[in-house]
């Protein structure tokens, strides 16, 4: 089964949208989604309805749960607290309990798949570095774990440590090889490339490919400076961090 893989898509319909047609190019059948659909971004309800129309297997992140949680926004920068808060009033209630509903795990085939890290995925850690990723590593059964929330593509084998992570690269996993990998974030970049970033599961090849796609980032930023959220939330998207 070939998957589309998308995470962190905070509210950037133009992003998903070309993330979208990407991978159809590359004949998807399914899709996960890694979570945190909302947050930052002018788009929420547009994300989620579509997100909801491909039929993803979707786990929730932290920015689903503070929509749903406000007590949640304390741990958020002022910013992302300030976009949650908006974000909880441009979703309807439908939106607002599907989100509600999203598991923090979930399976498909060999493959786990996470917002955050295995080891703890209602708090949310965050996998920054090879050091974390190997004891994370330790923290599952699957040969393969797909997680989010750092917005910057990372991968990590117990055969061969840290690989290039660049548009293209080619995770393989199986045959007593196990791995744990990131596809960065489709809505809000931070690995230096504002290109958006998804990932193509081939679980009979199985591999993972990392797909970066160029969209609209003006038409984006756009958006968020139309809604009133705070302009630095439109900046960064020109520069991917």
């Amino acid at each position: 089964m070939r998957y589309g893989v998308l995470s962190d898509i905070h509210g950037n319909i133009d992003a998903l949208d070309a993330a979208v047609r990407a991978l159809e190019s590359l004949e998807v059948e399914a899709w996960v989604c890694l979570g945190d659909l909302v947050g930052y971004g002018a788009e929420p309800q547009a994300v989620v309805d579509l997100v909801r129309r491909l039929e993803c297997l979707t786990v929730r992140g932290n920015h689903d749960h503070a929509a749903i949680d406000p007590s949640l926004d304390a741990s958020f920068n002022v910013w992302a607290a300030k976009a949650i808060a908006w974000t909880r009033d441009h979703l309807n209630d439908d939106a607002l309990a599907w989100l509600a509903d999203l598991p923090l795990t979930g399976h498909r085939d060999d493959t786990l798949l996470v917002h955050a890290a295995p080891s703890d995925p209602a708090r949310w850690p965050y996998i920054l570095d090879m050091a974390t990723a190997d004891r994370e590593l330790r923290e599952f059964e699957q040969s393969l774990c797909l997680f989010g929330h750092t917005h910057s593509p990372l991968t990590y084998t117990d055969a061969r440590g840290a690989g290039p992570v660049e548009d293209g690269t080619v995770i393989g996993y199986g045959d007593g090889v196990r791995a744990i990998v990131n596809v960065g974030s489709v809505g809000q970049p931070r690995d230096g490339d504002p290109a958006a970033a998804a990932g193509l599961l081939d679980t009979e090849e199985r591999t993972v490919r990392l797909v970066r796609v160029g969209y609209d980032v003006d038409r984006a930023a756009g958006r968020i400076r139309a809604a009133g959220l705070p302009p630095l939330l439109a900046d960064r998207l020109f520069d991917g961090r």
